[in-house]
């Protein structure tokens, strides 16, 4: 069943501080808007996961979060607008895929129409799966929800290549549709094939926000920020960004 186009929304963060143990984030304003992927990139430790937690309502913060126009809920799932979707998966090891998908809400038609192969893992508990089918299946689980703002964190981990494309496609599409997506994530030579948006964070502070078509001007920036040097690729789809062994910084060459 195809899901309706979802009216405009924007999420708004004004000025938004938060504090992780010893982890102060921010202050961050940002303005994520549906229909775009907004990828945040950023060292370990940069306040990528933070920043998700925080606009999902799963941690205290200051400042102000809009969502759609109206003060955002401060309730764990912003009164059933976000989907987050953690990078480590955490459901419950005995459940079966089946009972995820009917536990969330989840549209298992929506999911196989992305995944026709997700029957065969229907009767199988989380704990029978590989690491990959695992990821898998709690990215499908957030994908084929219905609600409008959906968040993942590092959802290419443990995926083979065949899997990442999928979930490519998968995400560009629900843009598509008007749902707004906000992905953190590390792997710099996929940020051409997914972002609309590109946001890099380092010790909880935004360093720029840009769309991909840029990132080549920021190099040094994000060079600097992972304590790396990159190397650049030239494609039709945009530039790619890959670390490189030499002369990194901090290092010997």
């Amino acid at each position: 069943m195809e899901v309706e186009r979802a009216p405009p929304c924007i999420v708004e963060l004004a000025g938004v501080e938060a504090r992780v143990g010893s982890f102060h984030l921010g202050p961050v304003s940002l303005a994520l808007e549906a229909g775009r992927v907004t990828v945040v990139i950023g060292p370990n430790g940069g306040g990528k996961t933070t920043l998700l937690r925080l606009i999902a309502g799963l941690i205290p913060h200051r400042g102000e979060v809009r969502y759609c126009g109206n003060p955002a809920p401060a309730t764990p799932g912003r009164g059933g607008l976000v989907d987050y979707v953690p990078a480590e998966p955490q459901a419950d090891p005995y459940a079966r895929v089946e009972e995820l998908f009917k536990v969330s809400g989840a549209s298992l038609d929506k999911a196989r129409r992305y995944f026709p192969g997700l029957d065969e893992f229907l009767p199988r508990r989380m704990r029978e799966l590989s690491s990959g089918e695992e990821k898998l299946v709690c990215l499908l689980r957030g994908i084929a929800s219905s609600r409008r703002i959906l968040l993942l964190d590092e959802p290419f981990t443990h995926l083979d290549v065949s899997r990442q494309a999928l979930v490519l496609r998968m995400l560009k599409e629900e843009a598509s549709k008007g749902r707004l997506i906000v992905v953190a994530m590390h792997e710099l030579h996929l940020l051409s094939a997914i972002a609309d948006r590109v946001v890099l964070l380092k010790d909880g502070v935004k360093l720029f926000d840009i769309p991909p078509s840029e990132i080549e001007g920021y190099l040094e920036v994000i060079e600097e920020a992972y304590d790396a040097s990159l190397a650049t690729i030239e494609t039709g789809a945009g530039v790619i960004l890959l670390p490189s062994p030499v002369d990194a910084p901090g290092g010997e060459s």
